[in-house]
């Protein structure tokens, strides 16, 4: 997998330094006016709502609790409270927040800038993420073995997600979808190169971006399914801990009330709770494609979403205890004794979160790049990707009809795509080994 020194552009070299500086500004322009300017929320015609993106929302809750407006980002009069405080109409709509409270930390320099110039805050916000993501799949290509096999087929998977109505409504939603995936993509390549060539992981870079994916349980979890399935047990529980102590600090700075009222929000997204009034219209499930909204066209009943994360919890156990059973029995073992590789293990994670999350919004399903990369980075281990494999394009058809699924006009068979990310998901685990 690793390339000669002199090779590496990205994240290492003056020359890689100067093209990511480039890379960020050019993307603050192109952000600023293409994005930023275009689609920041204004006020409804009536002048009785409001239309904002999600981070839009979110920053200006963030801001308002930082700057003492607020105490709590969590509770809905709270969150009302400071909508209606920034823009000066009436709202009775809020929008629950499955995000952990390490989103204060995250969005606080961002909260800084949003006093000064909300506009700069979010092109910021956006750019970064974008960069982080295209330097994470740049990088991807650098550690191919065999570039001249494998980089036209990457190649056509990076434009299937780029050029996808996920990735354009992620970018004016605002969305941290693209970040979560730009770290999982460098956490997956730091940890196959140090498996590759035997060293320690470089644990400040890791435990950082630990800490920026727990903004979002379904980052952190792959995240740490990835050090554990490739046996960095002591990093996954520091990260852990790093975590806990984090969101337990924060408690005891601003009140554990925070923790509390959190915990509540998360109960909304679990599938079995009744939604208040003022969140019902932040739930599309006609926009959504997980095993929930798939059988919404058919049933209401909270026993879908009792089944989702049964499956979730039964099938995570399961795969965590087949990885570690095979890791503590690797030496006494012969190699194919299980076929659960950590590859394997990863992309199955991916699955039950992508697929059996009640409330997963359709920007979520560009973290398929991850077990993608997956498939690429350690394609110098196997002769699987020689010529185009019907699986592999099999699997790139059915992410792609995904990725554009709100493009289809209704009704949609939302059972028809489930299967389909489903299909390309088992694809992808057939490819690796």
């Amino acid at each position: 997998m690793n390339r000669p020194e002199s090779e590496k552009t990205a994240l290492g070299g003056r020359r890689g330094w100067l093209l990511e500086i480039l890379l960020f500004l050019v993307l603050c322009i192109a952000v600023h006016i293409v994005v930023t300017i275009t689609f920041k929320g204004t006020p409804t015609s009536d002048g009785q709502g409001l239309s904002l993106n999600d981070y839009d929302y979110k920053l200006r809750i963030v801001k308002s609790f930082w700057f003492g407006e607020i105490q709590t980002i969590y509770k809905p009069e709270a969150q009302i409270a400071a909508i209606e405080n920034a823009y000066g109409i009436k709202v009775t709509e809020a929008m629950p927040l499955a995000d952990t409270p390490t989103l204060l930390l995250l969005l606080l320099p961002f909260s800084i800038v949003a006093e000064f110039n909300f506009a700069i805050a979010y092109t910021l916000w956006m750019s970064i993420s974008l960069v982080i993501l295209f330097l994470a799949l740049e990088k991807t290509q650098a550690s191919f073995a065999d570039k001249k096999r494998i980089f036209p087929f990457y190649l056509i998977v990076v434009c299937v997600f780029t050029f996808s109505f996920s990735m354009i409504h992620a970018i004016r939603m605002g969305q941290s979808s693209l970040l979560g995936a730009g770290l999982l993509i460098l956490l997956a390549l730091e940890t196959i190169d140090a498996k590759d060539s035997r060293r320690l992981l470089r644990r400040c870079p890791v435990y950082m971006m630990i800490v920026l994916l727990s903004v979002k349980i379904h980052y952190l979890i792959p995240a740490l399914g990835i050090l554990l399935f490739y046996g960095y047990f002591h990093e996954a529980v520091v990260s852990t801990l790093i975590v806990a102590s984090t969101i337990v600090l924060l408690g005891f700075w601003k009140g554990f009330a925070l923790l509390s009222d959190w915990i509540n929000q998360v109960g909304f997204f679990s599938g079995t709770t009744a939604l208040p009034s003022y969140y019902v219209s932040a739930f599309s499930l006609h926009t959504l494609i997980t095993l929930r909204s798939a059988f919404s066209q058919f049933t209401n009943s909270p026993i879908v979403g009792s089944i989702s994360y049964f499956i979730i919890v039964t099938g995570g156990s399961a795969i965590l205890f087949v990885s570690l059973w095979k890791s503590l029995h690797s030496s006494s073992c012969p190699q194919p004794a299980t076929s659960i590789t950590p590859q394997r293990s990863v992309t199955i994670l991916f699955g039950l979160l992508l697929l059996f999350l009640p409330y997963l919004g359709g920007y979520e399903d560009l973290l398929l790049l991850v077990p993608y990369v997956f498939l690429f980075a350690t394609a110098g281990d196997r002769a699987s990707i020689p010529s185009l494999d019907k699986k592999l394009v099999l699997a790139v058809f059915c992410t792609g009809l995904v990725l554009n699924y709100n493009l289809f006009p209704p009704p949609q068979i939302i059972l028809l795509f489930w299967l389909m990310k489903a299909l390309a998901l088992a694809c992808l685990f057939l490819l690796l080994s």
